[in-house]
């Protein structure tokens, strides 16, 4: 059976420890944080927090896998940082696939989290360390970078290239053939009809109040 650490502790890294341990059936042995973010308790979810500067004396490359359980909110360079280190380290980095996500290519890179039922379609190039959040969607002929966030909903058509630390919004989607740029962070609800530019925020109109009450429309 393979025995895990994940690297980071909160919301995201649970969901992460959930999808290995009760959906994959794996264990979570410790979690790993920067030393600097160490405290006295140095212990999450019953289980041992272990500074990072220590993580190849207690965890053998050869005799543990590790997830990256955090999303980093520098438009992801903190986990390129972390999947750099730990690969350097030696250690193996797996994709974690939800079991219900369809996934129809095998050209996939590593430490990729693949949630419920998201879709990764035919002929797609798929790179390391993306997120995808349940019901999300890259569709055919789809090249995605890496350090990717495909927030729940989002959804490309065909021949869309993602290039590297972009943020896709909740249900947001992409028009044929376009692509979107390096560091583009992509609100709620967009639609991306052109290519977008890198380090560009797209938003779409914001929703308002009328002067009329619900139980006259429902």
């Amino acid at each position: 059976m393979k025995k895990f650490v994940v690297y980071g502790a909160g919301e995201f890294a649970d969901i992460v420890s959930d999808l290995i341990e009760r959906v994959l059936q794996y264990t979570v042995e410790a979690y790993i944080l920067d030393d600097e973010y160490i405290n006295a308790v140095n212990k999450y979810n019953g289980k041992e927090v272990v500074p990072a500067s220590m993580i190849k004396e207690k965890f053998s490359p050869l005799e543990y896998d590790v997830a990256i359980g955090f999303i980093g909110k520098d438009m992801f360079n903190s986990r390129k940082r972390v999947f750099d280190l730990l690969k350097c380290y030696g250690y193996k980095i797996d994709n974690l696939i939800h079991p219900s996500a369809i996934i129809s290519t095998s050209n996939i890179g590593d430490g990729n989290i693949i949630l419920e039922n998201c879709v990764i379609g035919y002929n797609v190039k798929f790179g390391n360390g993306n997120i995808m959040w349940p019901l999300s969607s890259a569709n055919h002929h789809n090249i995605v970078g890496n350090f990717n966030n495909f927030a729940p909903g989002a959804s490309t058509s065909g021949g869309v290239i993602i290039g590297n630390h972009c943020f896709l919004g909740n249900n947001s989607t992409y028009n044929n053939k376009v692509t979107v740029s390096d560091y583009t962070f992509v609100g709620a609800g967009a639609y991306i009809a052109k290519n977008t530019e890198s380090y560009g925020v797209y938003v779409p109109e914001k929703s308002i109040k009328i002067n009329k009450t619900a139980d006259e429309f429902y």
